[in-house]
């Protein structure tokens, strides 16, 4: 269990997951990837400006998938790196 929350907030939490369908735990799992995503290229954007949307995104896959895969998508994307 994460320190920084409340054992009843966590049980809730829990609790709503175990109740939720098949269909509402893929909705919610995809939205929480999403906004993982979401704040994970802010993150890059403002401590990279100069990149464009292309290169934020090969930074985000460098970042967590590794220089191997982000080199790839960098070709496939026609991004010459800045990195």
């Amino acid at each position: 269990m994460p320190d920084d929350t409340d054992p009843e907030t966590m049980r809730m939490w829990i609790e709503m997951w175990r109740r939720a369908s098949p269909q509402r735990r893929l909705a919610l799992g995809r939205a929480q990837s999403r906004w993982c995503v979401r704040v994970g290229k802010e993150a890059i954007r403002r401590n990279r400006a100069g990149l464009n949307e292309a290169e934020v995104g090969v930074e985000f896959v460098r970042l967590h998938y590794g220089e191997e895969l982000a080199a790839g998508v960098a070709e496939r994307l026609g991004v010459v790196g800045r990195g």
